[in-house]
């Protein structure tokens, strides 16, 4: 052995380990990179580099103890890769990624191998880089074997992170067994898909440490067709394949130029013809390939043989040499082919030579190729040589590189899969979306146009896709492509909403959040709601009462990884006890909760908040400004910042809202090297102690201030007409409502005179429903409310009007007013006798009342202003008199009569008004035009008194100004009021007893005085008279009765004075 400079030993292998990153000595045995970014992968995939690329190769095609992948509508597909941590195969940036997908059937537990050599080298080290979907594989089990059926498992690594690659490694260097073995299998078997998705694999690398002890061991050379092999095509090109690189004994290299002197090729032996060749070596000096100048001679023996080579330690290897014998002209096999189930067609040629026919003989050792033509439409989908499917192989062109034996082809072919386009249309819910980005099975598509649409074009099959857009939230679904166009409708949000509009009493756990500790003791449940003016989320349904120590509960939604979050909420301390009450978590939540945001034990009545990106521990306020019972704004900010464990987190507090962004922070900002980062995807309630009590509410999740601490202004501002507690309002009233703006339903369609009604509740006092309509006007500010008939007296009613908003998407609450209409009015009859009006015309004029009424009889009204105050001839005495009946409240009230319109032809002088007094009943007034004070009349002033068949007598009175009758005499003697007369009405009633008890003689006279309040008494006179009474008769007056024929008897009667 040679011995070599130890300096250049050094700085050999320094070279290498900075070129290659790897431990000292270390050399990459196998890599893979993957350049191929897209498409199905359909083939088992050979190395790209290492000092054993030529005999490692991935197989996915179920050989070699792998699983069959492949034909399953993209189980192996490329995607986008990532860039090595160092150099692997002259590769340093990102192109593709080997990715297993869990696809149309369920590929947990199964695996693909990767197939090499460790002859001289021990220690075997695999490194690779990973990512997966949410719902892929996120289980790797690592086997080893050396025979590709017996594998023995050796580790699992768990996890995967869906949004980027992470560097994994796996130390086999304590399994001896597989160490300098020329054939080694490593075997993942990928687990835990939780449905449709993938894992990507990239980066592969194995290394191993070249065998040390001094290698004094020579190059091994195998050579191809081995020693003493038969039957070998003439067409062969033999193969010496060294376990190392080799250079001539010199220390020369040995390159295609001199390889030829190596070789010797010889018919028979050592001593037969020479063979004309031309001999190359590959570039890792490990493989010689020799070409003879012509096809071999049939049926001859061979001698092949190789001068001394030696490795890079000098181990030099002896002279070495085999025979082989090739196949004997006369034997030849028959080969036939076919096409399964038709769709196109199938050909065959001797390589180099002639077309042959399904069925015809060829020469042993010959290259047959054969030649798949599909119809339009159609592919290969199977080669299947004797009966045995060839994996792997869906090309148009397959063959037998050595026909030795009878060998039966069949090529089937199948529907070329067809691709169908998937429109994307993306929206904030309201207007199309430009701009944002679909990523579909990791592929990123053209940003959305203006109309917020993409397209891609994809095979049937499901898939998982994720849409992004600045200053919204990611959203990541899953959808299926099945033999038709597809459209995708996705919905942006702004802002991520929990108002806990839930009943009071109902538990957090069976409303949308999850339990992550505590299970179900002292269960979150809805206490009544905050109240924070201008905020968006102040009012609205109840809210979370965290009062104990126990259950803790989280909400989910999709993760962020970049720019900022903010979290705002309203929380109202009412106890106080250290420790953190609120936080945020990846999705799903696990055990690392960041931006904790916490209370301390306070003061009296005082206490601070604090903050931490990760610790328990707290940066808090300082002199505990913060007061119990106070309904706080709380907004809890996260910055996602490029790189590892450096996000930072703030704190904002607020009393009142706030019209912007502070340019600094009540805490904060703050990062801690010692924790890592999130992409936030959860929001948190903790429970930690029976002490605590803290209500939070409003709870508003966005990637811009604006939206997170919306400030939404204020809601319509109503003024009801009634006002409430109004009272002595008209039985006839219109209610109105009157906004300070424009009104919309909540929902935001609009308010119109067909829905408007079914806002409004218009109830009595017993709860019974008012019948109405209702009106909005033209500028959605006035409703106005119409009763179907007038309400009735002295009763209280309640108009409620549902909730309404303005265009700032403001609600306003249930609102309600009570009032209670007008006293109870009286029927008061006003008669006035017009006769004393000289030159008053019927026909052509009109009288009118006018006073102090009031509602809707007005006050001192214009004559003809007022058609209620207009009098209506009655025909009464001698066909002069004027009536009226108005509806008055008990009061008093004064007024007057008016001649025609003119003003001033009124009875009375300027100033002179009549005066009335209702109290509880109605009344009839008798007036006499221009005469206030006019005495009372009587009529009929005459009468009779028939001694014959006494009777009372009566008289009708016309008041005039006087009210009630104060005597009655006839002459010196005066009746008794109730017994002797009375009064009913405007009826004075003369009692017959009393005039039966008089001594009185048919023609006497009893002429009475009655006396009344206002005015000169009047005569009564009442005159004697006796009527001769007539008798009743009958006819006739005798009749008979048979009593053998017994009939009805009957009479006629002539009734005359009788009744």
């Amino acid at each position: 052995m040679k011995l070599k400079s130890l300096l250049t030993t050094t700085l050999m292998a320094a070279t290498m380990l900075l070129w290659s990153n790897m431990g000292w000595g270390q050399e990459t045995i196998a890599g893979w990179t993957f350049p191929t970014t897209t498409g199905n992968e359909t083939a088992n995939v050979a190395a790209e580099c290492g000092i054993m690329a030529a005999s490692s190769v991935i197989y996915a095609d179920g050989t070699n103890g792998s699983d069959n992948w492949l034909g399953t509508s993209g189980a192996v597909v490329y995607y986008g890769g990532v860039a090595p941590v160092t150099d692997l195969c002259s590769v340093t940036a990102a192109t593709g990624a080997l990715s297993l997908g869990n696809v149309s059937s369920n590929f947990n537990n199964k695996g693909i191998v990767f197939k090499i050599s460790l002859t001289g080298y021990e220690s075997l080290n695999l490194s690779y880089s990973t990512r997966g979907t949410n719902t892929g594989f996120s289980n790797h089990e690592w086997l080893y074997s050396t025979d590709g059926i017996a594998f023995n498992s050796f580790t699992t690594i768990t996890g995967r992170n869906a949004t980027s690659f992470s560097t994994q490694s796996v130390d086999f260097s304590s399994i001896t067994a597989i160490d300098n073995q020329p054939v080694v299998y490593i075997k993942v078997i990928v687990s835990a898909a939780s449905g449709t998705g993938n894992n990507r694999f990239d980066n592969v690398r194995f290394t191993a440490f070249e065998i040390s002890g001094g290698d004094d061991a020579p190059p091994v050379a195998t050579f191809l067709p081995e020693g003493g092999a038969t039957n070998v095509a003439i067409d062969v090109n033999p193969t010496i394949t060294f376990n190392e690189a080799i250079r001539n004994i010199d220390d020369t290299e040995i390159t295609d130029s001199n390889v030829d002197d190596l070789i010797t090729f010889k018919t028979d032996d050592a001593s037969g013809t020479d063979v004309a060749f031309d001999a190359t070596i590959d570039v890792t000096k490990k493989v010689i390939t020799i070409v003879p100048a012509a096809d071999l001679l049939n049926d001859q023996v061979y001698y092949l043989a190789i001068a001394p080579v030696e490795d890079a330690n000098d181990n030099a290897t002896e002279l070495q040499s085999i025979t082989f014998t090739t196949i004997a002209s006369s034997v030849t096999y028959e080969v036939t082919f076919s096409v399964v189930g038709g769709h196109g067609s199938l050909s065959a040629q001797i390589d180099g030579g002639a077309a042959i026919t399904s069925g015809d003989f060829v020469d042993a050792g010959k290259k047959i190729n054969f030649t798949a033509s599909p119809e339009a439409g159609y592919q290969v989908k199977e080669w299947v040589l004797n009966g045995t499917p060839v994996g792997g192989n869906t090309t148009n062109d397959f063959s037998i590189d050595n026909l030795q034996e009878t060998s039966n082809v069949t090529v089937e072919f199948e529907l070329i899969p067809i691709q169908y386009t998937v429109t994307f249309t993306v929206t904030d819910g309201t207007d199309p979306i430009e701009g944002a980005i679909v990523t579909v099975a990791g592929t990123p598509l053209a940003a959305t146009n203006a109309a917020g649409k993409t397209t891609i074009d994809l095979y049937n099959g499901s898939y998982t896709y994720t849409v992004t857009a600045d200053n919204l939230f990611d959203w990541t679904r899953n959808f299926t492509v099945n033999d038709d166009d597809l459209a995708v409708s996705v919905t942006l949000s702004s802002v991520i909403v929990e108002d806990f509009d839930y009943p009071i009493g109902a538990l957090l756990t069976d409303n949308g959040w999850s339990d992550h500790s505590g299970g179900v003791t002292q269960a979150i449940d809805i206490t009544d709601g905050l109240v924070f003016p201008g905020y968006a989320g102040s009012d609205i349904g109840g809210a979370a009462n965290v009062d104990n120590n126990g259950q803790d509960v989280n909400k989910p939604f999709t993760a962020q990884t970049s720019g900022t979050v903010y979290c705002a909420f309203l929380a109202n301390v009412t106890s106080t006890y250290s420790g953190y009450f609120f936080h945020l978590g990846p999705n799903p939540i696990e055990t690392t909760f960041r931006g904790r945001v916490f209370m301390d034990g306070g003061s009296g009545s005082n206490f601070n908040f604090g903050l931490s990106k990760g610790s328990i521990t707290a940066t808090s306020t300082t002199g505990s400004p913060y007061t119990k019972g106070t309904t706080y704004l709380l907004v809890l900010k996260y910055e996602i910042v490029e790189g590892a464990s450096n996000d930072i987190v703030s704190l904002f507090v607020f009393d009142s809202m706030p019209t912007e962004e502070p340019g600094t922070p009540t805490i904060g900002p703050l990062t801690d090297a010692g924790q890592s980062d999130i992409n936030p995807g959860s929001v948190a309630l903790r429970q930690y102690n029976a002490s605590q009590g803290v209500v939070i509410d409003g709870i508003r999740i966005a990637k811009t201030w604006a939206e997170a601490v919306k400030n939404i202004g204020e809601p319509p501002a109503a003024t009801f007409d009634p006002l409430n507690n109004a009272t002595d309002v008209a039985v006839t009233v219109n209610p109105t409502i009157t906004f300070d703006k424009a009104i919309r339903n909540i929902d935001d369609s609009e308010i119109t005179n067909e829905n408007v009604a079914s806002l409004i509740t218009f109830k009595d006092a017993l709860d019974g429903d008012v019948a109405f309509g209702a009106t909005i006007n033209e500028g959605k500010d006035l409703i106005t409310i119409t009763p179907n008939a007038a309400l009735d007296y002295e009763t209280v009613y309640t108009i409620t009007l549902a909730p309404v908003e303005g265009d700032n998407n403001v609600g306003t609450a249930t609102q309600s007013v009570s009032f209670t209409t007008e006293e109870t009015p009286y029927p008061i009859t006003f008669n006035v006798d017009v006769s004393v009006i000289e030159g008053f015309d019927p026909d052509m004029e009109d009288i009118y009342i006018s006073g102090n009424f009031g509602g809707i009889y007005g006050t001192w009204v214009e004559p003809g202003d007022n058609a209620n105050l207009k009098l209506t001839a009655t025909g009464g005495k001698d066909a002069s008199w004027y009536s009226v009946t108005l509806n008055l409240k008990a009061g008093t009230y004064e007024y007057k009569y008016y001649r025609n319109t003119v003003s001033g032809a009124e009875e009375l002088g300027v100033g002179i008004n009549r005066s009335i007094t209702v109290v509880d009943k109605p009344i009839t007034i008798n007036d006499l035009w221009g005469d206030k004070d006019a005495g009372a009349s009587i009529d009929p002033e005459n009468a009779e008194f028939d001694l014959t068949n006494p009777d009372d007598v009566t008289t009708t009175i016309t008041w005039y100004a006087a009210t009630k009758v104060v005597s009655v005499f006839n002459g010196v003697d005066e009746l008794t009021a109730g017994t002797e007369y009375s009064i009913a009405g405007n009826v004075l009633t003369i009692n017959k007893a009393y005039l039966n008890g008089l001594t009185l003689n048919e023609n006497d006279e009893v002429e009475l005085t009655i006396n009344f309040d206002v005015g000169d008494p009047a005569t009564f006179t009442i005159t004697v008279i006796e009527s001769v009474i007539t008798n009743a008769t009958i006819n006739p007056i005798v009749a008979l009765f048979d009593l053998h024929n017994p009939a009805d008897v009957s009479t006629t009667i002539t009734w005359n004075d009788a009744t």
